[in-house]
């Protein structure tokens, strides 16, 4: 899981923790992002009550 801190046009994510794999867990956002430095892009997924977690490839 992260957390997210959004300043205008940019994105700060911190790793808090992980999420239980068993559990059953309602995504009501979502959000692609680009890394500035590799130009890389990953999916994020905001799971209700919990924080973002990366998204499935």
């Amino acid at each position: 899981m992260y957390a997210a801190a959004i300043n205008g046009d940019s994105v700060i994510l911190t790793k808090v923790g992980n999420l239980d794999a068993t559990g059953s867990y309602q995504v009501t956002k979502a959000m692609t992002l680009e890394n500035p430095i590799t130009y890389e892009t990953r999916s994020f997924l905001y799971v209700n009550d919990h924080g973002w977690v990366t998204g499935s490839h």
